[in-house]
């Protein structure tokens, strides 16, 4: 991995992680020993320009390397941490549903291991519950403490592809597609369906203006008052009233696929993410767009790099995206400018993106590889 801040490349050895911070080892021939600011690193940076491992390349300005969440070799698609910040959930391409220790990096307890790839794992705001879907066509919802589990729904013929729950805890919401009869993958409708979390009764079906059209992304505003849904195989973005169960406005942000999308904590910005190689950001007041964030587009390329997964530090000063394809990066935006102010290089391709709840940390997940967790420095 490489990273670039500004007009200038700082590189820092992946080996530097939780275990060499904390006790000091040899690497390279060069002590590691709680190397963690400033002029040491910069020591270290100037002896050691180019070492490298797991094709990754730590960065010395912003970031510092502090916990790999494993063993783990999956690629996870989903990546979230609990409202106290102490655990860490992920959900894997193989359909493995697991919640990780965030400060020793040691796995607490796994769900499942479906064959399926798993799109979603989200905790409800109390922290008491853990829900999770995909591509094995069902949504099933745990108790955090005890793993038992609260809710088994079936959602087959649809695809699970991405979940939400409301700010208030009562409500969750998926992003679903719908098959044709028998089963022939011709995609007849995308659907937000939203079901009351006591006891996953459905309280309201939110239908994409599109035929042939997959929802591939679900989120409800911060206040609760509107929940967000964004469209597959023909990109399209759309707001609703949740009370009154009608459309605010719609648009369409991407070229084919809406991946992911994401309100800024004080509600007033909706991001979104897709195959355009862009994130964009729009008014949710009026639907109007408000700027575009394409450092991941790449010049002369027909398909651009999937933007895939995006996360707003909880003050909203920051958002942070994550992308595949001809551009694989993790990417630190300024909310307040809307520029691009740290660019992390990756070999494989970046997969999901989180904030911590306090804002200090991020977690990620890159292409069979662990899960690993920065801290921010500053």
């Amino acid at each position: 991995m490489r990273r670039t801040s500004g007009r200038r490349i700082y590189s820092w050895p992946a080996a530097v992680d939780s275990t060499l911070t904390q006790s000091g080892q040899r690497h390279a021939g060069v002590l590691l020993a709680g190397i963690n600011h400033g002029r040491d690193r910069r020591d270290y940076l100037r002896a050691n320009p180019s070492i490298r491992r797991d094709g990754a390349y730590w960065s010395i300005e912003m970031l510092t390397p502090t916990l790999t969440l494993g063993p783990m070799s999956a690629t996870a698609t989903t990546v979230r941490f609990h409202p106290s910040g102490r655990l860490v959930a992920t959900g894997t391409l193989g359909g493995a549903v697991a919640l990780w220790d965030a400060q020793t990096g040691r796995e607490v307890s796994t769900y499942e291991f479906a064959g399926k790839n798993m799109r979603s794992v989200i905790f409800s705001p109390d922290g008491t519950l853990v829900a999770y879907g995909g591509h094995g066509r069902w949504i099933r919802v745990r108790e955090v403490t005890t793993g038992k589990l609260v809710h088994d729904l079936v959602r087959r013929p649809h695809l699970v592809n991405d979940l939400a729950i409301s700010p208030s805890g009562e409500l969750l919401a998926s992003a679903e597609a719908a098959e044709g009869q028998g089963g022939t993958r011709q995609w007849r409708r995308g659907e937000i369906h939203v079901w009351r979390v006591s006891d996953l009764r459905e309280v309201v079906v939110f239908t994409l203006d599109s035929e042939a059209i997959k929802a591939s992304a679900v989120a409800f505003s911060p206040d609760g008052r509107a929940i967000a849904g964004g469209g597959a195989d023909i990109s399209l973005l759309m707001l609703w009233d949740i009370a009154s169960r009608t459309p605010l406005w719609k648009a369409e942000p991407h070229l084919e696929w809406t991946a992911t999308l994401a309100f800024s904590p004080d509600g007033r910005i909706l991001a979104s993410a897709g195959d355009d190689g862009a994130v964009q950001l729009w008014s949710v007041a009026g639907g109007s767009r408000l700027a575009t964030l394409a450092g991941n587009q790449v010049a002369g390329k027909t398909f651009q790099p999937f933007v895939t997964a995006i996360s707003f530090r909880p003050d909203g000063r920051l958002l942070a995206s994550g992308s595949y394809g001809y551009d694989k990066t993790i990417r630190l935006w300024d909310m307040e400018t809307a520029r691009e102010i740290e660019k992390i290089e990756f070999d494989n391709d970046v997969l999901s993106v989180a904030f911590s709840p306090d804002g200090q940390v991020i977690a990620y997940g890159t292409r069979n590889e662990p899960v690993r967790l920065w801290r921010l420095d500053n």
